[in-house]
């Protein structure tokens, strides 16, 4: 069907599309969306597409009125964002990174883009070197060789083993190393974008140096280090501010410290009631720059499984009545839900709103990997991104790469 002009976006004039079903190849309009604008929250707009690259009004109407594949979705009030992306995500839907096979690997990209995820960095638990180098292959090969309708992986980020045995919070202390360069050379790094060291057992903080030299984000966690320590090694983030680190302290500062105060410093945040409490939450955003506050899942191989229980690095982990995930001894792991899965929650208990949600999960953890110019709407752009629904705050569709 041709068209010479296009008016009144929801008439005959133009064929209606549906959202779930949709791609954005050809002329699209996504008309009546709320769209995500940054400091100024969302702002009714209609967005219009060539091949996924987004147009104005007026060269949409220009050059697609002798097209015959010109298509219109009514998004009837529904939230237009920058796609999620996740720089610390360990598994889901029975996948964990540290034993998964590449299909199994892929069924979790797949599942993960219906939940509004574009983008993640593969995320491993402490393991040995060997396997970490076979596990990494795996992961490497799923990079290469990208598919049509996968979340895609940006890169691998080690969680260890690299930690101090004294937070080790639910890694294995037998597997956990002391940081040296000799070690690290052990390990391909192809393709790893982040690791968590503890800068207390980084002696002269040489293999955090090391690291840096390569352009891999050093981020200190699982930690007993003092602030100036922090400071001293280099590190620009720290992982999961307050879990598995020296908590907050009136006089002699520690890496909460350090993290929570040093606006030079990104901080990873779990926004999960369990790992958490929402007036934490609301002290964060107090008083860190929102620039650098980074909202990660931490999702395990349990999150949304039917089981209730699973592996992580060889131990049982159980899921208990309350939606915590932890070891037979009680230790709270990682998070079983993603990222997605926390919006509405943080929405109604903290004072992030949406728009907040939208930068803390998106914009900044895309900016942190270098890869921001892929979730900016904007013109002339190819952005990411996802449709939501406007009360429930659920993902509706998700658009990769212009798809």
């Amino acid at each position: 069907m041709s068209i010479e002009y296009i008016y009144g976006y929801g008439t005959s004039i133009v064929p209606k599309g549906d959202l779930r079903n949709s791609n954005l190849k050809g002329y699209k309009a996504l008309i009546n969306g709320e769209v995500y604008r940054g400091e100024k929250g969302f702002q009714k707009e209609n967005l219009f597409f060539n091949n996924g690259r987004l147009l104005t009004q007026d060269v949409f109407e220009r050059s697609a009125k002798t097209s015959d594949d010109v298509e219109i979705i009514d998004l009837k009030n529904k939230l237009v964002t920058p796609a999620l992306v996740d720089q610390h995500i360990h598994g889901g839907y029975g996948m964990d990174f540290n034993t998964a096979n590449e299909e199994e690997i892929r069924n979790f990209l797949r599942e993960t883009k219906k939940m509004g995820q574009a983008a993640v960095l593969a995320t491993f638990v402490s393991d040995s070197i060997d396997n970490l180098n076979k596990q990494m292959d795996i992961v490497r090969n799923v990079m290469k060789n990208p598919k049509k309708d996968e979340t895609e992986i940006l890169g691998i980020n080690l969680e260890g083993p690299f930690l101090s045995k004294h937070k080790s919070g639910i890694h294995s202390k037998e597997i956990i190393l002391k940081p040296t360069v000799d070690r690290l050379k052990q390990l391909n790094l192809e393709g790893v974008k982040m690791m968590t060291i503890a800068p207390e057992e980084d002696e002269g903080y040489k293999a955090t140096q090391y690291l840096l030299d390569k352009g891999i984000i050093v981020s200190a966690g699982h930690s007993l280090a003092t602030a100036e320590q922090v400071r001293e090694s280099g590190v620009t983030q720290v992982t999961h501010l307050f879990n598995a680190m020296s908590p907050l302290h009136h006089r002699v500062p520690t890496i909460a410290n350090e993290g929570l105060f040093n606006d030079n410093i990104a901080a990873e945040v779990i926004c999960t009631p369990e790992h958490l409490d929402s007036n934490i939450v609301n002290m964060i955003m107090k008083i860190k720059p929102h620039d650098k506050i980074i909202l990660i899942s931490d999702a395990l191989c349990g999150t949304n499984i039917k089981d209730d229980h699973f592996k992580l690095g060889g131990k049982d982990i159980y899921i208990q009545p309350d939606g915590t995930a932890r070891d037979k001894d009680g230790i709270l792991a990682g998070s079983i839900k993603l990222q997605s899965q926390m919006a509405k929650n943080l929405t109604d208990t903290t004072n992030m709103t949406f728009a907040d949600f939208i930068k803390y999960s998106s914009l900044n953890p895309a900016r942190n990997l270098g890869v921001e110019e892929d979730y900016i709407i904007e013109e002339n752009a190819t952005p990411n991104i996802t449709i939501w629904d406007k009360n429930t705050l659920e993902p509706e569709k998700t658009y990769i790469k212009g798809e």
